[in-house]
C-alpha cells in the first residue's frame, strides 16, 4: 500500500476531503489534506506579516518553521511549532489567501 498514491480534485466544498477520508479508511490508508498544508503555510506567513506574493519569503517560512499534520480517528491534527492551529487555519482570512501558497511552486 505504500506505493499507493490516490489524488482527489475538484471545487471546493464539493466533498473531497470527505471523500478522501472516507477512502483512505475502506483502503487502511493514509490520508493527507494538502489544502491544509497551503492553509498552514498561509498562517504562519501571515503572522509573521510576510508578503504572501514573495515566494522566496514564504519559502523561507516554510523552513523556519515545524508543520505537522496527523490524522487521529478520522480527524486531522494540524500544528505549527508544536500549537494546535487546526481551527485556525479555516478561518475567512485565511482561507482567502492559501491561493498564494498554492500558486508558489518552490512553495
Amino acid at each position: 500500500m505504500a506505493d499507493l498514491i490516490i489524488t482527489i480534485d475538484g471545487p471546493a466544498a464539493s466533498g473531497k476531503s470527505t471523500a478522501a477520508r472516507l477512502l483512505a479508511r475502506k483502503l487502511d490508508a493514509s490520508f493527507l489534506d494538502t489544502g491544509a498544508m497551503y492553509r498552514a503555510v498561509t498562517l504562519a506567513a501571515m503572522r509573521a506579516d510576510i508578503d504572501l506574493s514573495d515566494e522566496q519569503k514564504l519559502l523561507d517560512v516554510t523552513h523556519k518553521h515545524k508543520f505537522q499534520f496527523s490524522d487521529w480517528a478520522g480527524k486531522m491534527t494540524i500544528r505549527i511549532d508544536n500549537t494546535d492551529v487546526t481551527e485556525q487555519i479555516r478561518s475567512p482570512e485565511v482561507t482567502a489567501n492559501a491561493r498564494y501558497i498554492a500558486v508558489a511552486p518552490r512553495v
